[in-house]
């Protein structure tokens, strides 16, 4: 029987893991929370967060003054901060590719570069208040007695002095920065050599807090005092929107919480006091609320990595990760969709999805078969993800029906948290029928790229475990969006995909490394990327620059690429120094830009600051 539930699960038990991934169709998932330090340690309230260019999520530890970072599979490290000062908590990835952080009581910007080297740079000020990466490959931070200042790479340091203090800061989408004053009730917008220009929000006493760029090329901030979220064109013009839930607004008991754009081309932003996240179209639409996995969480900062995933911090001393998703869509029942399996290396099976449905208990379901002779029978629909039947033809010949059907993948599921499901399990072994209970186990357990004979894939990795009466049998699935189970363990048997007739072009997300400080008109070339996630060859173009497949010949001309194959982007810097530029490379789709800075060959004049009223 176990060896039968083991056939059986060779499908469908990955499917929860494409939730973990994918753009938002209907639906969004929470995937779960991962516990990051002893509770004294960590706040949700002071930990800032912010993504790093390898995809880790950056947090910060006050009480413990460390900073850590935690990968999408849940792998925590932490680094010890030297011990003058206290970590305000907000922290920002710099230009540079490097982790930027303030202090407070003995003012200073610190440096982490990711394998956790330190360097501080004293600022002559009580403390910072807040970080932002500009758009002049410089950090800009604002701190007290109403300061705004510019640090490069190298540390050199230059501030602006405010009428009032801003609490945050951001780059906006104009190439200038912009912040928010909570007690003046305005949004500041500064250019890069310092001529301001402030705005009012309507709202009287709105107490406008975090500020970020949105995806329709406004910046949105939160008003903490009204229960609104604003949005600011580059212009100037101010529009608010009511959060339609009274109560849950973005308030934080000690310090107001987050916004941030999010993958789905929506902002996404905490609700404190309901322990949910909210969004918001560009348009003004608010969207369903998501609950966090646990009660009482009370989620604060949110921020978004480039692979897709948003991140949130918690008041239970614990990170959030949520990722976007419609079951239906990345769970492919398709009639005529075929897989087929290295197994250890040499053996292989195919598996195929046959037309028509068969009705078990009154419900229509799929069959997929195998080579083997063995099949399953699911159901894919807005309960998720089902197993309610399977087959299998070595002796003795045994079905097994499943009452409830096997639960393996809900339309919100929880990382590390078993889906469960407790039924009977019936029907016959080699002809001799029998009856008992059974209760399975889906566990979402992380993010973890796998390469492949079939190629290379970002996946979710997930265990099920099925227990009858005494019994219990387990396996990992690791499984790809828009195209099913990639790999599969079970005891001493790998099953690798070699390949599948399931079409998918759009491949995995993918992003380079910006290059600051370099020399004008020079050549520049980035880092490699992997494509990863496509089953046939996708269209590759490239704007601003050129591309070079597997080190081949450059070029700017369209083509295709392959899975697995790498692409590097080159593109010549400006010709005068601070000024950025870009080489947009797409892939199926999929876009990512090379950005790349020139350095400070010659200062720039000082500009006095300017007020401006409006």
């Amino acid at each position: 029987m176990i060896r039968n539930i083991k056939i059986i699960v060779i499908i469908i038990s990955f499917v929860p893991l494409f939730l973990l991934i994918f753009p938002l169709v209907t639906a969004a998932l929470i995937v779960g929370e991962y516990s990051t330090m002893p509770i004294y340690m960590v706040s949700g309230i002071d930990s800032g967060l912010t993504a790093d260019l390898d995809g880790n999520i950056w947090f910060a530890v006050p009480y413990g003054h460390q900073l850590g970072h935690i990968t999408p599979a849940g792998e925590v490290t932490v680094f010890s901060l030297p011990p003058v000062g206290y970590l305000t908590g907000r922290i920002v990835a710099g230009p540079d590719g490097n982790i930027w952080y303030g202090t407070e009581f003995v003012g200073k910007i610190g440096r982490i570069t990711p394998s956790g080297a330190i360097t501080e740079f004293p600022l002559s000020m009580d403390s910072v208040s807040a970080l932002a990466s500009g758009p002049d490959g410089n950090v800009w931070f604002s701190g007290s007695g109403g300061v705004i200042g510019r640090i490069t790479p190298s540390g050199d340091i230059k501030k602006f002095q405010l009428s009032e203090g801003a609490s945050a800061i951001t780059a906006g989408p104009d190439g200038n920065l912009w912040f928010v004053q909570v007690a003046a009730n305005k949004i500041g917008r500064m250019t890069t050599s310092g001529r301001l220009t402030m705005f009012t929000v309507p709202t009287a006493n709105a107490q406008p807090f975090n500020i970020t760029t949105g995806p329709d090329g406004n910046l949105w901030f939160i008003e903490i005092n009204a229960d609104k979220i604003g949005r600011i064109s580059p212009a100037g013009i101010i529009t608010e929107f009511s959060i339609p839930w009274p109560g849950c607004g973005p308030y934080g008991v000690i310090e107001p919480v987050g916004i941030t754009a999010g993958p789905d081309g929506n902002l996404w932003f905490t609700e404190h006091a309901c322990d949910k996240i909210g969004r918001i179209t560009p348009t003004g639409t608010f969207l369903t609320e998501l609950a966090t996995p646990s009660a009482v969480s009370g989620p604060q900062h949110i921020a978004a990595s480039p692979d897709g995933l948003l991140w949130f911090t918690e008041s239970l001393n614990k990170i959030g990760v949520i990722s976007q998703a419609s079951i239906s869509n990345y769970f492919p029942l398709n009639s005529g969709n075929s897989w087929a399996y290295e197994i250890n290396g040499t053996g292989s099976v195919n598996l195929a999805v046959a037309p028509g449905v068969t009705q078990i208990n009154g419900i229509d379901t799929k069959l997929i078969q195998s080579t083997d002779g063995s099949r399953n029978y699911f159901t894919n629909d807005s309960n998720g993800i089902r197993l309610h039947r399977q087959y299998d033809p070595a002796p003795p010949i045994s079905t097994v029906t499943f009452q409830p059907p096997i639960r393996l993948a809900d339309t919100q599921s929880i990382l590390g948290v078993p889906l469960t499901t407790c039924g009977t399990a019936s029907g016959n072994i080699g002809g001799s029928p029998f009856s008992m209970s059974y209760c399975s186990y889906s566990t979402i357990q992380g993010l973890e790229k796998v390469t492949l004979p079939a190629g290379v894939f970002e996946t979710v990795r997930v265990q099920l475990e099925i227990s009858m009466e005494s019994v219990t049998a387990g396996e990992t699935y690791w499984v790809a969006k828009s195209v099913g189970v990639v790999k599969e363990v079970f005891d001493a048997d790998t099953h690798l995909m070699k390949t599948t007739n399931i079409l998918r072009t759009v491949p995995d997300p993918f992003w380079f490394r910006p290059q600051t400080q370099v020399e004008p008109r020079t050549l520049i070339i980035s880092n490699p990327i992997t494509v990863s996630g496509i089953t046939a060859p996708a269209i590759i173009s490239i704007t601003g620059g050129e591309y070079s497949i597997n080190l081949g010949t450059y070029t700017n001309a369209p083509g295709s690429v392959t899975n697995g194959q790498t692409v590097t982007v080159r593109q010549t810097s400006a010709s005068i120094p601070r000024t950025r530029t870009g080489a947009t490379l797409t892939v199926g789709g999929i876009g990512a830009i090379f950005y790349v800075t020139t350095s400070n060959a010659q200062a720039m004049p000082w500009i006095p600051l300017l007020l401006l009223d409006e």
